[in-house]
């Protein structure tokens, strides 16, 4: 599992391989840009184009992938992962702008002006090479990329794969208009061949189109479904609703935190208490200038794992589930609830340790709260 892996094996290992993805990117589109060219084939021109993007993509993923590593900081406290979201995304638009330039020149030369392409077989033989490290890079970034759950390599791997299909296409282009050289010159099969060059670059932009997007918008599927992309009406309406009460609810939060914080400082089995309502917290000054109130939320260490174990299983009142800032005080295990996924040396970093519980203390009476978590604690 990757979790399994030290952060900074993982990141090394990816880095290597967004790397070494540039670096053939950029051959690719060299040997395939000077065939293009020589040639004047639109198909070998066409991959040329889309090894250029996927040179762009892979500087991009490479760029992302480093962006990723940064361990988490004040501005980003849960890490800079989503760059990596953000990458993905921006590789699809270079694809879209690319098959909008490809399919203008195909139907250009299909229709209007068609120009002389000089058959070549070291043109087939380019294609050839690039068919075969496509397959292996494409085989080694989604290796890579499932194995650390990287969204910019996986997104890198689809674009190779796409690779694959549209030099296969163009593979099949090129070998059409090297067959139209064995027929007569008057043979009426002659030109038809010699449009396979222009069709073999719209199918390259049709598969670049419809295979790259639909395995993205797949992903984009599952996240929607998952996390959810609009409020239905009832979710609205009670949004509204609460809306209308949050500020007496908010000061009801403040005030029982600032309580419970201040009791569990006087607990011996509480190493330390983080609220940012108290003094000597690291944001004490900017929350006091910029709010009236420090909020409903405490982070706190205890002194074992087994009085970690305690609390969750004797709370009564308070329920020991993954949420924040509703009108029920909430408990949760950080460790292998909402930062499960994040590297142990980063969690480290955090003070996010095995000993670490995070409360969202609610609007029920303080007294209440407090009594719940002295029986759960210390009986």
């Amino acid at each position: 599992m990757a979790s399994d892996i030290p952060h900074s094996d993982a990141n090394a290992e990816k880095n290597h391989a967004a790397l070494s993805s540039l670096c053939w990117a950029l051959f690719l589109t060299v040997i395939k840009l000077v065939a293009g060219l020589a040639t004047n084939s639109l198909g070998i021109l066409s991959e040329a184009l889309h090894s250029s993007l996927d040179l762009v993509a892979a500087g991009i993923t490479f760029f992302a992938v480093r962006v990723a590593a940064r361990p988490a900081d004040k501005t980003h406290p849960y890490g800079y992962g989503k760059i990596e979201n953000l990458s993905a995304l921006a590789e699809t638009v270079l694809l879209l702008v690319t098959c909008g330039w490809i399919v203008h020149e195909a139907v250009n030369r299909l229709f209007f002006n068609a120009p002389e392409i000089s058959p070549s077989w070291w043109g087939v033989g380019i294609i050839l090479v690039s068919l075969l490290v496509d397959v292996n890079r494409a085989a080694m970034l989604r290796r890579v990329a499932r194995k650390h759950k990287s969204q910019a390599l996986e997104a890198d791997a689809l674009h190779f794969t796409t690779d694959i299909w549209s030099s296969g296409v163009v593979l099949a282009g090129l070998l059409c208009v090297q067959l139209s050289e064995f027929l007569p010159p008057a043979s009426p099969f002659r030109p038809i061949l010699h449009m396979a060059d222009a069709l073999a670059a719209l199918a390259v932009s049709g598969i670049v189109v419809v295979k790259d997007n639909q395995e993205i918008a797949d992903k984009i599927h599952v996240h929607i479904k998952s996390h959810g992309s609009q409020l239905a009406p009832l979710d609205s309406w009670l949004v509204l609703r609460g809306i209308k009460t949050l500020p007496v609810r908010m000061d009801r939060h403040n005030e029982n935190a600032g309580k419970v914080a201040q009791w569990l400082r006087t607990q011996p089995k509480i190493r330390k208490v983080y609220y940012v309502g108290f003094e000597d917290h690291a944001d004490y000054a900017v929350t006091k200038r910029q709010t009236t109130g420090y909020g409903g939320m405490i982070s706190f260490t205890v002194d074992s794992f087994e009085t970690v174990k305690k609390i969750l299983k004797g709370v009564d009142m308070i329920m020991f589930a993954e949420s924040l800032g509703g009108t029920e005080t909430l408990i949760t295990y950080p460790t292998t609830q909402t930062h499960e996924d994040t590297p142990k040396d980063v969690k480290e970093k955090l003070g996010i340790t095995d000993c670490f519980l995070r409360m969202s203390v609610g609007i029920e009476h303080a007294e209440d709260i407090i009594a719940d978590l002295d029986r759960a604690m210390n009986a």
